[in-house]
């Protein structure tokens, strides 16, 4: 078998392995790791057995998956078993040591999108967190003096919609803030 598919697979791996913090790469570097391994186990231990047909390749995924799941792993993890399964069943059969291929390239990818991330690319969410926060708070002060003007001239039906539709993107924002914050602290660590 040509040494195009591990390398494609490889580059494929470290693509996936790249999220939005350093943190959140390394846990799904690790799922990936998991879930590779799981099912290249399954494979190794059915494949001598069985011929490639969709029957048995549902067959392993869904031994595979359920061996993930008993394992109580994340639902990444598990997603890694169906693919792992598929493709080192299918191309397993064509190269004999495309599982130790397949191991390596995941290792290979996981490793290499957490140094990116650390080195090269390193998240940095304070600007935007900082910001975010002071709009919000402008927002929120903003809000709690137009309600108060509201109520010290006497409860306005007019105005009463506008003051709802205010403290409804003040929620919406607030969401937003949460969210920042928690990438932010996410980076931080």
């Amino acid at each position: 078998m040509s040494r195009f598919y591990p390398s494609i697979l490889g580059s494929y791996s470290v693509i996936l392995c790249l999220q939005t913090t350093i943190n959140r790469s390394i846990r799904f570097s690790y799922h990936r790791m998991v879930g590779t391994v799981i099912g290249i186990i399954v494979v190794v231990l059915f494949e001598p057995y069985l011929r490639v047909n969709g029957w048995t390749l549902g067959g392993l995924i869904i031994i595979g998956c359920f061996m993930a799941k008993w394992l109580k792993r994340a639902e990444t993890a598990i997603h890694q078993v169906a693919l792992t399964v598929l493709l080192v069943f299918v191309l397993g059969h064509k190269s004999g040591g495309y599982p130790i291929d397949r191991f390596r390239d995941t290792l290979i990818g996981a490793i290499t999108a957490v140094i990116i991330q650390m080195i090269i690319h390193p998240p940095n969410y304070l600007k935007q967190a900082l910001k975010i926060s002071e709009e919000y708070s402008n927002t929120l002060a903003s809000t709690f003096t137009n309600t108060a003007q509201w109520v010290e001239n006497g409860v306005d039906n007019t105005k009463e919609k506008e003051i709802q539709n205010k403290l409804k993107n003040l929620q919406q924002e607030l969401e937003l803030c949460k969210f920042v914050l928690k990438d932010e602290n996410e980076s931080l660590q």
